[in-house]
């Protein structure tokens, strides 16, 4: 089984009602352990990608000012 996707589960974040979302249901709907999405949604934590808010997760849009300087900025 493949480990769970970064980016979907963001989107999976994004897209689903909260606090419907849970760990279980969301490594479900990736076809991925419980565990390693655990270990992803805290591995996302800690870059800042995701923070908690009580018992919700929220996305952390990265900054403009954030973006590599090649990067234009539309």
């Amino acid at each position: 089984m493949a480990g769970p996707d970064r980016d979907e589960l963001i989107r999976l974040i994004k897209g689903t009602p909260q606090p419907e979302v849970s760990t279980q249901s969301m490594a479900e709907r990736m076809g991925a352990s419980e565990s390693e999405t655990a270990a992803l949604i805290e591995q996302l934590v800690s870059e800042g990608r995701l923070q908690r808010e009580g018992d919700r997760l929220i996305v952390v849009e990265p900054a403009a000012s954030q973006a590599p300087p090649d990067v234009p900025i539309p």
